[in-house]
């Protein structure tokens, strides 16, 4: 091996004879970190492979190449016939793009360690020191939660009881799209780990998709204290729970099945949401329930380098009946013990699905500051079961969550070691699983309707989506037509109470054009009066040349009169918003047949007297979308000549916030932009997205449409960045 490994330097190094002494350290540092892959890890690979692989995952997930520079790697690539030929062309043509060698390494190191599995990973030196200094300051925290990479996506393994995270209502299977603004697309579990630690006291908020739904989640940083072990009497039993493999839990389960076990008929051990911990621990915890056998066995890639954990008869403490709680967050550790005691038939599981996670990772120097976290085992429990990224299955399925404070599991876990009889009717008529609520029926058929979205066969309707379309905006549904969409829906009853509002300009006559608002425009009209059953004298809809000031004024004026008490108005605005820099630049609405000079001519159109006069009206609730930005231009472009938008600060728009919310397309100095690929406005877009997903909430519509449209205007460069806002009551329903 060292024969080879010297020979593969040699190589590679020759191809940078004229390189500093400093490039060939970093070029070593990537040489050593394929030698102890090819060495350790449990997949048989050769270096070229490795080095093949990572370059392979590099080119399909970085976000620093574009097309054009894809197209000639691609085209360097054709009279290479090695990986080592392939990295060295690579790692200068990131430094044509002014990456140092150290940061062309650094990143394909991480790369080559990514595509080998979801926990192994590079640890730079930045990283290590930003770890360590807070570990010095005595006021390092964190969230509360373990993490893990499920169908390439990062995932809630599961909170830990009491924590930041649990108190927030963070719950096993969430699966996490940002963490602050950072997209955990193609995120290592080190990366996201590294990220949601820091200072206590400071809040981080995670973006996670659940059933369908994006929520944002505040949580504050603390000191994570954890009880791992807790112990109560239920009826005949000793209920024991662990959350977390630490190194008391042998220790205090001991003490409280020693106090309390001439007193019950059986033990019920909770591993629901625990994510693992110490091995030694787990294993002592199987030894006390069993006096022979073997518990588990970690494999190396060498036979030789096997270790084997095997129950002792001194160490047993009881022979009372078990059950054991699983659900999917109980992972590693926690699988162990669950697993090696279903399969000696000392105990019963009883819940869900375990998680899957029985690999073995051991950090491994590269030199002085540079680390590799690298997966070099995997645990087989029992003699030769396997259960890494397969899971346990229980005994008995069972509802694992606490649902209008009932406790399933844990009930027919009680009833199995008390009443078996009971037990057993209960379990054959489905007693211990949910009912079917309509909510529960509701939930249900919205996932089955996401995953045949996304061709998801049947068989999988207990598995998250194994596709990326999740980072595709998640589930913003951009391959179904927005009129397909729409169609799909039924036409609701009349509802007289309500009243709609709609402007759209596409066409003006004295300034540029805004692209889509009026296909915009007219979709979102139609989408409410489908929706929401608004009759066709009950709305307003102007479009383009419609839209001028005098019909804008004179009907808005006339239909506001036959509005009573109890009624709901929507009004929706999608065109240019001018500031005007003689009333220190107050937003102004324009009409068509306006020049942008002349838009604060009549006061009606300024947009603060327009809130006023909707919010003015009799209508019990108002509601307005607005797809403008008020700095002066669209798209990129200014309005105004001689005005930089980017100067630029609308005033803040006062109205009743008791009973009218506005959402806007962005703030401040923002552009609003057109969304091309769709055919329509970018806000507007994910507005009438979310409402076709049949989002009612105001603020979960906000929090969802936010989400969306900062991340598309990203892709489209800083100066399009746009991020909606909200105004006045967030809690009124749409």
């Amino acid at each position: 091996m060292k024969i080879i490994s010297a020979l593969f330097i040699i190589l590679f190094l020759n191809n940078f004879l004229l390189a500093s002494v400093d490039k060939i350290n970093h070029l070593k540092k990537y040489i050593k970190a394929t030698t102890l892959i090819e060495t350790y890890h449990p997949k048989p690979l050769t270096q070229n492979k490795i080095v093949l692989q990572g370059i392979e995952n590099f080119l399909n997930t970085t976000k620093i190449l574009t097309i054009s520079d894809h197209q000639r790697i691609i085209n360097n690539f054709k009279n290479s016939h090695t990986g080592l030929d392939k990295l060295g062309l690579l790692i200068d043509y990131l430094g044509s793009k002014n990456y140092s060698t150290e940061d062309a390494v650094n990143i394909l190191l991480s790369s080559t360690l990514a595509a080998l599995d979801n926990h192994s990973s590079y640890i730079s030196k930045k990283e290590l020191d930003r770890l360590q200094s807070l570990f010095k300051s005595n006021n390092f925290g964190g969230l509360g939660i373990t993490v893990g990479i499920v169908n390439k996506i990062l995932t809630v393994i599961s909170p830990i009881d009491g924590t930041p995270a649990f108190h927030a209502g963070i719950q096993s299977g969430d699966k996490i799209l940002k963490i602050n603004d950072f997209s955990s697309e193609n995120i290592s579990i080190d990366q996201a780990v590294s990220l949601m630690r820091g200072v206590v006291g400071d809040p981080i908020t995670l973006t996670i998709l659940r059933d369908d739904k994006i929520i944002p989640i505040i949580i504050v940083r603390s000191l994570i204290k954890i009880k791992s072990v807790v112990s109560k009497k239920i009826n005949d039993t000793l209920y024991i729970r662990i959350s977390s493999f630490d190194k008391k839990v042998i220790k205090d389960m001991k003490r409280i099945i020693t106090d309390n076990q001439t007193d019950v008929k059986g033990i019920i051990l909770d591993l629901r949401d625990n994510p693992g911990g110490l091995m030694g621990e787990a294993v002592g915890v199987v030894d006390s329930f069993i006096n022979s056998g073997n518990i588990v066995t970690m494999e190396a890639k060498n036979e030789s380098d096997n270790t084997v954990y095997t129950a002792t008869s001194n160490t047993t403490l009881t022979d009372l009946p078990l059950v054991v709680l699983t659900n999917q967050g109980s992972a590693s550790a926690s699988e162990i013990v669950s697993g090696a005691l279903q399969a000696h038939g000392r105990a019963k599981i009883i819940g869900a699905k375990t998680f899957g996670k029985g690999s073995v990772q051991t950090i491994f120097p590269l030199n002085s500051s540079d680390n590799i976290k690298l997966t070099i085992a995997q645990y087989t429990i029992a003699n030769g079961i396997k259960f890494h990224n397969i899971g346990l299955q229980p005994d008995y399925f069972t509802e694992t969550y606490i649902i209008n404070k009932q406790d399933k599991a844990l009930q027919a876990a009680t009833d199995y070691l008390t009443n078996q009889s009971i037990f057993t009717q209960n379990n054959l008529i489905g007693l211990y699983k949910n009912s079917l609520t309509n909510d529960i029926i509701n939930k249900t058929i919205a996932k089955v309707n996401l995953y045949k979205k996304f061709n998801i066969t049947s068989d999988a309707l207990h598995k998250p989506p194994n596709t990326n379309e999740y980072y595709k905006k998640t589930v913003s549904h951009q391959e179904l037509d927005l009129q397909q969409r729409l169609n799909a829906i039924k036409q609701h009853a009349p509802d007289k109470k309500k009243w709609l509002i709609a402007i759209g300009i596409e066409d003006y006559e004295y300034t540029e054009n805004v692209k889509y608002s009026k296909k915009s425009a007219s979709l979102f009209s139609r989408l409410l009066q489908r929706k929401y059953g608004i009759e066709k004298h009950h709305s307003l809809i102007l479009i383009d040349q419609e839209a001028t000031m005098g019909r804008i004024r004179n009907k808005m004026k006339r239909i506001l009169r036959q509005v009573n008490s109890g009624d709901t108005i929507y009004f929706y605005y999608n065109g240019h918003g001018v500031p005007v820099p003689s009333q220190k630049n107050e937003a102004y609405l324009l009409p068509s047949d306006v020049e942008p000079e002349f838009a604060s001519d009549d006061p009606f159109f300024k947009m603060k007297n327009i809130f006023k006069l909707l919010s003015s009206s009799k209508a019990t609730k108002v509601i307005a979308v607005i797809d403008s930005c008020f700095s002066g231009g669209n798209d990129g472009s200014n309005l105004i000549k001689g005005v930089a938008a980017t100067r630029l600060m609308p005033k803040k728009i006062t109205f009743n916030k008791k009973k009218m919310v506005v959402i806007y397309a962005g703030k401040g100095t923002q552009y609003s932009n057109m969304f091309e690929k769709t055919g329509h406005r970018l806000f507007s877009y994910y507005i009438m997205d979310s409402l076709l997903k049949g989002r009612n909430d105001m603020e979960m519509i906000y929090n969802e449409v936010f989400v969306n449209v900062k991340d598309e205007s990203f892709k489209m460069g800083d100066m399009h960045l746009q991020e909606p806002t909200i105004l006045g009551n967030k809690k009124l329903k749409f």
